[in-house]
């Protein structure tokens, strides 16, 4: 299930603002569907990360003391995000043009990662230390820890709406509830049978609401969480239809991939900025105006990055720094 989840994630990565690059005066319609496509990944798929995060969670030894988490995430997390971000991420970064100066502001976003795709490593990090912390946490009623995990939700949808630029490690505040929600999920996911009839449902009415909304513009915080709670039981349950249907000889690929898919996080989406830049030093502002050459531009980023995302992490594990990839 985790592959393919994470396959699925990975569509989403192929949406880059290009116009940092080019004067573009007219879009293609290759950009545009694919920006449409984007966007409705764009709805669901981090509360899905998290939701899958919390799920993963729920199998692990919740006895560790504070410090051997500490330990054990920070080497999982905090330093793949840390060594990326000064030594993958800035060179790509800057050798591309994205950033033209080295100044504060720049570093500022390993605390504050605003515009730095390594933020979800830091809100998890975040995340279990929170859940440590509210499973130590003694209470006759189990709604009191619903009610402190929605008022973190509160406060993270204060930041993201009020202060976006300060939101500190990726605001962990705003995908703890879905962290939480994967946990409870878990526990429970046995007893609940939801057939075929209504799980396509559930996905009919969510891309409804997420195209009311997107049609509008009104309501982004109530229609993105009722999506979310209409999207997710959809694609956990049909990828784990869909994985329980593959075969031997194909479930040994599919783990393949997964062994990967960290690595893929980690690697990817500076080079999707790479190949923004050489394509336009090879073809200039007229190959993002033609559809076809968009269409190449927009699959290979998806193809060639995941690819070549796999042979950095499998180098990377070849040089024994297993917890780079």
């Amino acid at each position: 299930m985790q592959a393919i989840i994470h396959i699925l994630l990975s569509g989403g990565g192929g949406n880059i603002d290009y116009f940092y690059l080019a004067d573009i005066t007219q879009d293609t319609k290759i950009h545009i569907i694919a920006t449409i496509i984007t966007s409705y990944i764009y709805s669901f798929h981090m509360p899905l990360f998290f939701f899958l995060s919390g799920e993963v969670y729920s199998y692990t030894n919740k006895n560790i003391t504070f410090s051997d988490l500490i330990q054990k995430k920070s080497k999982r997390l905090l330093i793949p995000a840390l060594i990326v971000f000064l030594f993958y991420y800035l060179p790509i970064m800057f050798f591309t043009g994205y950033y033209d100066s080295f100044d504060l502001t720049v570093m500022w976003q390993i605390i504050f990662p605003g515009g730095n795709y390594l933020w979800f490593l830091e809100s998890l990090y975040i995340c279990y230390i929170f859940i440590w912390i509210l499973n130590r946490w003694k209470t006759n009623t189990e709604a009191i820890k619903y009610v402190l995990v929605v008022f973190v939700w509160i406060i993270g949808i204060f930041f993201w709406k009020k202060a976006v630029e300060f939101v500190p490690f990726g605001n962990p505040f705003r995908y703890f509830l879905w962290f939480y929600l994967g946990i409870k999920a878990e526990e429970i996911r046995h007893t609940i049978k939801l057939t075929y009839r209504v799980l396509f449902l559930l996905f009919v009415i969510q891309a409804n609401i997420w195209g009311a909304q997107q049609a509008f513009g009104h309501g982004e915080i109530l229609i993105g969480s009722i999506s979310g709670f209409l999207i997710i039981p959809f694609w956990v349950i049909c990828t784990e239809s869909l994985a329980s249907r593959i075969s031997e000889k194909h479930s040994y690929f599919v783990k393949r991939v997964a062994s990967y898919t960290f690595g893929i996080y980690l690697y990817s989406d500076p080079l999707n900025y790479l190949i923004l830049y050489l394509f336009h030093r090879q073809f200039g502002n007229a190959g993002f105006c033609c559809n076809f050459t968009a269409g190449i531009l927009y699959f290979s980023r998806i193809f060639i990055t995941t690819f070549l995302a796999v042979l950095i992490s499998k180098l990377i594990k070849k040089m024994g720094f297993q917890y780079l990839c």
